[in-house]
C-alpha cells in the first residue's frame, strides 16, 4: 500500500498540473492578471493624403545613345540656318503631316524622277521597256522608280539574261499591279477632297455671313 501511494504522489509530482500547484504557479497567464486574453489593437489608418498619392512608377527609359546624338547633331544643323530658310522648312514639315499615305507615296515617286533619274537610269528604262507598250512604259518608269535599290537588284538578276519580249512579258503582271494601285489612290484621293469639299461651305455664302 505504501509503494503505491508513493508511485501515485511521484505521477502527481511528475505532472504538469502537479508541478504548478506545488509551486504555487497559476494556471495560465489570464489567472495572474485576472482578465481574459485580448486581441492586439489594429494598426492605425493611414492619413488621407498618403492614399490619395499614386505610388511613383518605374524609372523611364535611358535614350538611345545613338538616336540622342543623331538629335543632337540635327539641332545642331538646324541652329545654323537663317530664320528665313526655317520657315520654309516648317512649311514643309506642316504639309508633309497633312498628308495621306497615299498621298507622300506619289510624292516620293516624283522626287525620285528629279533626284535619281540618271543618265544610266534613263538608258536602262529604255532599254528594259523597249518591248513594252507605250501606255505601259510610263507606269513602268514610275514603279521602277518606286522600287529601292535592292529591288531594282533583284529585278536586273532575273531580266539579264531574257530578251525585250521575255522582259516585257516578264515586267507585266508587275507594272499591271502597280498601275491598280495607283488608280486606287486617285480614286481615293478624289474620295477625300470631294468630301472634303462638300462639307465646307461655298465662298459666296462664307462672304456673306461677314
Amino acid at each position: 500500500m505504501k509503494c503505491l501511494c508513493r508511485r501515485l504522489i511521484a505521477t502527481f509530482c511528475a505532472s504538469k498540473v502537479g508541478f504548478l500547484l506545488i509551486c504555487g504557479l497559476p494556471f495560465s497567464p489570464a489567472e495572474t492578471s485576472g482578465q481574459a486574453l485580448q486581441p492586439p489593437p489594429p494598426p492605425p489608418a493611414l492619413p488621407d493624403e498618403i492614399l490619395r498619392t499614386r505610388p511613383p512608377g518605374p524609372p523611364p527609359a535611358p535614350p538611345d545613345e545613338s538616336a540622342l546624338r543623331e538629335q543632337m547633331q540635327l539641332l545642331d544643323q538646324f541652329l545654323q540656318l537663317p530664320p528665313e530658310k526655317l520657315a520654309r522648312m516648317r512649311q514643309t514639315i506642316e504639309m508633309i503631316e497633312r498628308m495621306e499615305e497615299e498621298e507622300r507615296e506619289l510624292l516620293r515617286i516624283r522626287i525620285r524622277q528629279f533626284t535619281e533619274m540618271t543618265p544610266e537610269l534613263r538608258s536602262e528604262l529604255r532599254q528594259m521597256g523597249e518591248a513594252l507598250p507605250m501606255s505601259s512604259r510610263q507606269v513602268f518608269g514610275q514603279y521602277w522608280l518606286s522600287l529601292n535599290e535592292s529591288q531594282r537588284e533583284d529585278w536586273r538578276s532575273r531580266l539579264k539574261d531574257l530578251n525585250a519580249a521575255d522582259r516585257a512579258e516578264k515586267l507585266r503582271p508587275a507594272i499591271e499591279e502597280f498601275e491598280a494601285h495607283l488608280t486606287q489612290i486617285f480614286t481615293e484621293m478624289r474620295r477625300r477632297s470631294t468630301s472634303t469639299g462638300a462639307a465646307r461651305p461655298p465662298p459666296s455664302s462664307a462672304t456673306g455671313s461677314r
